[in-house]
């Protein structure tokens, strides 16, 4: 069920404040540490969405623990698109994440295999991002490298948009 983000207006009116309820749907995106593929997505999706209101979209790990930054050639891939994620910290993948999410993509087929292992009420919600095809993983790469993961991503997210705002709208 997806969750309800409460706004105040800004301006005053004479009964008081009026409070709006909007229902916001989070998209997540998974990898294994947080620090490459799935921080670019969340950023690569915020750009492609850009037009749209209340999707929220976030990431996390399976493999991994809170707080580490990005990895420095997902930072240099993202800002080459005048995109900056030198701001993200890593976070795992857990309960209250997974609950929050209307729609979870993984990177992998392993990741999907792990992540509904662990959460299998909310094996419905997740799919990987690019069907039939993992999403390399870049760690360690040259620069080269995470562009073209960068591009991979920013490629499947435009495929998928379609089909993820049908999803979401039946959410």
């Amino acid at each position: 069920m997806p969750r309800l983000k409460t706004r105040r207006l800004a301006h005053d009116t004479s009964s008081g404040p009026r409070v709006l309820k909007i229902k916001v749907k989070t998209v997540l995106f998974v990898c294994t540490g947080n620090i490459c593929r799935s921080p670019m997505a969340e950023e690569l999706f915020r750009m492609e969405a850009s037009d749209l209101e209340g999707i929220v979209a976030q990431s996390a790990g399976i493999s991994t623990e809170d707080g580490f930054p990005p990895s420095v050639n997902a930072v240099l891939a993202m800002l080459e698109l005048n995109r900056d994620i030198s701001q993200h910290r890593s976070s795992q993948m857990n309960e209250k994440k997974v609950c929050q999410a209307d729609l979870i993509f993984t990177m992998t087929s392993a990741h999907l295999q792990i992540a509904q292992g662990r959460y299998p009420a909310a094996a419905s919600k997740m799919l990987m991002l690019k069907p039939g095809c993992d999403i390399f993983d870049p760690y360690g790469a040259d620069l080269d490298i995470y562009r073209r993961c960068r591009d991979q991503i920013r490629e499947s997210i435009r495929e998928r948009l379609p089909v993820l705002i049908e999803l979401l709208k039946k959410k």
